[in-house]
């Protein structure tokens, strides 16, 4: 789940490029599909979320759920405290370095992070695979 636009970009990206290795993920569109997922899914879950700030108080109360169900949720976060990492099972973070204060954040330690996750997973399986 994206919080954003630009995060949704990212988990859509990153689900399309896990279909190339046999992985799939659904991407969750809106706080709604969060809400369905989080109240109507009885299987446990792997909850993937990249976020700016970390402290948006719907998705917040959503994971709470998550969390109590002992879901598993893994968040993406700029480089600081928030909300969010602290209801997480693990949590990545990349660095905010903004080219133009006013109206661009750059992506790129995003783009990394999400690449190396990808990679990682990739690898995993393959080890998992290989035993």
């Amino acid at each position: 789940y994206g919080t954003g636009w630009k995060q949704k970009q990212f988990v859509d990206n990153f689900s399309t490029d896990l279909l190339y290795y046999g992985k799939t993920i659904t991407p969750l569109r809106t706080i709604d599909d969060l809400r369905i997922v989080s109240d109507n899914s009885k299987a446990k879950k792997l909850i993937l979320i990249v976020s700016l700030g970390g402290n948006g108080k719907e998705y917040i109360d959503e994971l709470k759920k998550n969390s109590l169900k002992n879901d598993i949720i893994i968040s993406v976060t700029l480089d600081s405290n928030n909300q969010l990492n602290s209801l997480s099972n693990y949590s990545l973070y990349y660095k905010y370095d903004s080219i133009n204060l006013k109206k661009h954040w750059n992506s790129l330690t995003l783009n990394f992070l999400l690449d190396y996750l990808i990679e990682s997973i990739i690898t995993e399986s393959k080890l998992i695979r290989d035993k």
